[in-house]
């Protein structure tokens, strides 16, 4: 099995053909095998297409109605305070950490970093900013500019990662769970 899947080379298009052909063949042929056995093979192919029918009419249904089928609650962000001023004048601890405006591009102080003018991360947290402080009538465009962004958390949860042999695993698609992301 392995030496078909490797005699493709650099083909993701080929074995991801190949293995989706396989893991359906596997999975009808499956079903159609123990059902056949116990009601017979003619009987068995129509209880088995008649099961994967029935599956593909729920699968359609729940695309019908909500379009894109079940998907999580959509990731915003909350505004907690808007600080103009000293950062040790804010109510809430994240933004008055005292180890915030020490943290470097390359150095994480107290878990904060500060973001390069590159990253991208920084230009979405200054466009969600500017969407808050607009909204609130503090200032107008153009009456600020965004001097800087301090980003800390958000990691993801549970990491399970394992070595077999030469070969390390990462199993980051079990992380559901993430701490809080804070951008200040």
């Amino acid at each position: 099995m392995h030496a078909l899947l490797l005699a493709f080379g650099w083909f993701p298009e080929i074995k991801g053909i190949t293995v989706v052909l396989i893991a359906v063949t596997v999975m009808i042929g499956g079903a159609y095998l123990i059902v056949s056995t116990n009601v017979g093979g003619r009987l068995g192919l129509l209880i088995t297409l008649s099961a994967l029918f029935g599956w593909m009419m729920c699968m359609a249904a729940i695309w019908a109605v909500y379009g894109i089928g079940l998907k999580g609650t959509a990731a915003a962000w909350k505004p907690m305070e808007i600080i103009t001023g000293d950062l040790g004048l804010a109510r809430n601890e994240v933004a008055r950490h005292p180890e915030l405006l020490q943290a470097s591009t390359s150095n994480a102080s107290a878990g904060w970093l500060k973001l390069k003018d590159d990253d991208p991360r920084r230009g979405q947290t200054i466009a969600e900013g500017d969407v808050i402080i607009q909204g609130s009538g503090i200032f107008k465009a153009g009456d600020y500019e965004a001097v800087s962004v301090y980003d800390k958390g958000g990691e993801r949860y549970p990491n399970v990662s394992f070595h077999l042999g030469r070969f390390k695993f990462n199993m980051d698609y079990v992380a559901f769970f993430h701490k809080p992301h804070y951008a200040v």
